[in-house]
């Protein structure tokens, strides 16, 4: 490994004790995952840690030693040993080998395995610190190779992903430079992997300089060393796919579609879409008639930069807002195996690889939305924006203007995204675009400047995907095939919303006072983590230079000093550029009053600019109001709710330390009007299995933003066993014999038993473990596969069928009942 000359980042932090101090949120990666992914008990949070860094090219655009020690180890390996099969090692070993056994060759069809000769970049699997998000990135103004694709696969919990593929990101100039943050792809995005393998397909010699792999944790920091030589390797290695494909992705053989293109100058009918690269000129965006009455839409629950643990000493990009105009929907990259846990870790890791790895000062998209249907806020002043305004983002240029960028968190280019994403993007698009008074049945006046999806020219729709203005297959074809019904979806829910849009009272601007007293406003007081955050500005009319201005938190106080850049306040009062502060103070949960001083020059005195009261928020909170043994259960019911966020909470519940989630988004109107302002979806009731005995039942409120887990209780309950039970359905006489059917139940176990079937008093065994979905519902804790069917041999004539259920644990056997059967 080389150590990493430390940028200006790492040096601020290095002064204050060698590390960027994060302040830690959101639930750390679990010990597991459930197929379900909510599997994972909630854990304490995670301290800050450096982002690891795998240089793959230096300053001169040369191969480093890591990066070029899987092309070696390949071509030193691969052979022909038929016209069909390529052999290769390239850090495999073999399947079932331990940590120890050494890299075997590994047979792939040779239509699917990549040619040495077209690889460029070919790691060995690297071990590393856990990380969720990873991102490749490279210098500014220079481009990967003609045609080269990026593919990586990683390791969660002890299994190797297939190479998943992850496409150059369209970053944004920076407001107010002409310099563009560092070129990259996509955010990657991991269920908490510890190990990395990268492939970058094309020409080695054209690879841009300064190439390099980042893997930021679930608090990233600063990285402190770079790696450059061969790395540790992983105690598990893949035993497959030594390279990954070479073959077109998915999205390329999509095939062509006749358009129709509007354009300022009117309708022309276009022919079949070309596949082009996306240009770089800046799309345009004539005026659209078609504006309707702005209409409120109900605001969908969000979780805020705060709630989610923004470390806002990382923007340094201020603001900018445009008209808004239309929504583009996004996917990220990755494996999609991270739990609702990890997400906010995951935003957090987005929001460090945008802000500073790219260089861009913040997040690109201006909403998030988690496969859970929990959604984010992105871009700082997304939230606060005004009605038909938008904070320019950085998600797909050339159209960040006049946009807002909504990404679902994972690939959805070859699997199905849940519904609950696109319902929760609708709600987000409907809630943005109802105010703005627009109309979804017009088109944005944005117009495609020419990718391989639609040809240079279209008139875009209100929502649109990224693809249709940049060269990427994001949002993923299931995405991009669904968005028509995205859209109808928006429309629907600003149709079904009547009630105007109430106008704000702005606060009055102070006049220029006629003495020599300062003067000024506080804009706003918010809550970040771990405190309060103020924002304003101040004016001495003895001076056009910044003054300083006292705040206080609860009396307490320090100077700021306003010198932040507000041309707005200029162009109010003349006074100059640079009048406005801003600053974070630490403050606990609870009431909290900050009041701002404007501090004199000259003639005058000090002036109070005003107090506002806020309220830090902090650990979930709730209760598990009961807990009671059932029918081979235990049911549970309680309530939980997070203050950082309006949407419902997961609660952990363990019986005798084993776990599950519950999600808390059931109806509780007591609770709704005991705290009307987080609403009344905050109940949980489920019903868990448990074999006879004694069992120990807890439940923990997981923490969603700032704060920690917490408990809601504990308590010991006795589940008694019982006899089988089920139903003898049917009994039918057939050509030959007896068809007959039901399903059985033993309350002592979720596995199948068995029922004991007599015909006239001669008796065989069935097991009941046929899939019934209709009794699951009814019994969810127990499972499925409790069905029984078959034909039995009988003659012609009468014949009495008994089913009796087989008993398993306490209990005994149990009689269902007898049935008269005729046989022809």
């Amino acid at each position: 490994m080389a150590f990493r000359r430390p940028t200006a980042l790492s040096v601020a932090a290095l002064l204050v004790g060698g590390a960027l101090v994060v302040p830690a949120a959101g639930a750390a990666q679990p010990a597991s995952a459930s197929p379900s992914g909510l599997g994972a008990a909630p854990a304490a949070t995670t301290a800050p840690e450096p982002v690891t860094v795998i240089s793959l090219t230096d300053a001169a655009g040369d191969l480093t030693p890591v990066a070029a020690q899987g092309v070696a180890e390949l071509e030193d390996a691969t052979g022909t040993s038929s016209d069909d099969a390529t052999i290769g090692t390239a850090g495999l070993s073999a399947a079932g080998a331990g940590p120890e056994a050494a890299a075997v060759p590994a047979v792939l069809p040779a239509d699917t395995a990549a040619d040495p000769a077209d690889i460029a970049v070919l790691t060995p699997p690297v071990d590393t610190e856990e990380f969720l998000v990873a991102g490749l990135t490279w210098d500014a103004g220079a481009a990967l190779p003609s045609g080269a694709r990026v593919f990586l696969r990683v390791l969660e919990d002890g299994v190797w992903s297939d190479w998943l593929e992850t496409q150059v990101e369209e970053g944004a100039v920076r407001t107010g430079s002409s310099a563009e943050g560092r070129a990259g792809t996509d955010p990657f995005v991991t269920g908490g992997a510890e190990a990395v393998q990268v492939q970058v397909s094309g020409d080695a010699a054209e690879l841009p300089a300064g190439l390099e792999l980042s893997l930021m944790p679930a608090n990233p920091a600063p990285p402190t060393e770079v790696i450059t030589d061969s790395p540790a390797e992983p105690e598990v290695l893949p035993t497959e796919e030594p390279t990954a494909t070479t073959e077109p992705a998915a999205f390329r053989s999509l095939g062509t579609t006749a358009v129709t293109v509007a354009t300022a100058a009117g309708a022309v009918t276009g022919g079949s879409a070309p596949t082009v690269a996306a240009t770089t000129a800046a799309v345009t965006t004539p005026a659209v008639s078609g504006a309707v009455a702005p209409t409120a839409v109900p605001a969908p629950a969000v979780v805020s930069r705060a709630g989610w643990g923004a470390d806002e000493s990382l923007m340094t990009w201020q603001p900018k807002y445009s008209e808004l105009k239309a929504a583009v929907v996004h996917h990220t990259a990755g494996t999609n195996t991270y739990t609702s846990g990890q997400s906010a870790s995951i935003v957090r890791g987005i929001y460090y690889y945008h802000a500073v790895t790219r260089d861009w000062g913040d997040i690109g998209y201006n909403f998030l939305v988690d496969k859970y249907g929990q959604v984010f806020e992105g871009r700082r002043g997304s939230l606060a924006a005004t009605n038909g305004q938008m904070t320019i983002g950085a998600h797909a240029a050339p159209a960040n203007t006049n946009t807002l960028g909504i990404a679902a968190m994972g690939d959805y280019t070859v699997v199905d995204a849940p519904q609950v994403v696109l319902d929760k993007m609708a709600d987000v698009i409907a809630w943005k675009f109802g105010p703005a008074g627009i109309d979804m049945s017009t088109p944005s006046g944005i117009i495609s400047p020419g990718t391989y999806a639609l040809p240079a020219g279209k008139n875009l729709p209100r929502v649109f995907g990224h693809r249709d203005v940049s060269s990427t297959a994001c949002p993923g074809n299931d995405i991009y095939g669904r968005i028509a019904g995205l859209s109808d979806q928006v429309a629907r829910l600003i149709a079904a919303s009547s009630a105007p849009v109430p106008e704000p009272e702005p606060e009055p601007a102070p006049a220029p006072p006629s003495t020599g007293n300062p003067y000024g406003m506080v804009d706003g007081v918010s809550v970040v983590r771990g405190g309060v955050r103020i924002e304003g500005w101040a004016i001495d009319p003895d001076t056009t230079s910044p003054i300083y201005v006292w705040v206080t938190v609860d009396g307490q106080g320090r100077h700021l000093y306003a010198n932040d850049p507000r041309p707005d306040v200029d162009r109010a009062y003349g006074a100059g550029p640079d009048h406005g502060y801003t600053g974070t103070f630490d403050a606990g949960p609870g009431a909290h009053v900050v009041c701002a001083t404007a501090s004199n020059v000259g003639a005058g005195t000090h002036q109070p600019l005003g107090c506002r009261t806020v309220v830090v928020e902090g650990d979930p909170y709730g209760n598990l109001e009961s807990v009671t043994p059932t029918l081979g259960g235990i049911e549970v019911k309680g309530w939980a709710i997070d203050p950082d966020t309006t949407g419902p909470a997961y609660v952990w519940l363990t019986v005798d330390g084993q776990g599950r989630h519950l999600y808390a988004n059931q109806v509780r109107g007591d609770v709704g009007r005991t705290y009307p302002a987080y609403g009344d979806r905050h109940g949980f009731r489920s019903t868990v299995f448990a074999a006879p005995g004694e069992h120990v039942v807890c439940a923990t409120a997981s923490n969603v933003g700032t704060g920690e887990h917490r408990p809601l209780g504990c308590r010991t309950v006795t589940v008694t066993g019982g006899p089988p039970f089920g139903n003898f359905e049917r009994a039918t006489g057939v050509d030959g014999g007896i068809a007959l059917s039901g399903w059985a139940i033993d309350p002592d176990t979720t596995s199948p038993v068995y029922v004991w079937v007599t015909v006239d008093g001669r008796g065989r065994h069935l097991y009941a473990s046929g899939e019934r979905g209709d009794v699951a519902r009814v019994y969810p804790h127990l499972g499925s596969r409790h069905g029984f069917s078959a034909t039995l041999a009988a003659d012609s004539g009468r014949h009495r069928v008994c089913v009796t259920g087989s008993n398993v644990g306490e209990g005994s056997h149990k009689p269902f009942v007898c049935r008269d059967v005729t046989v022809p």
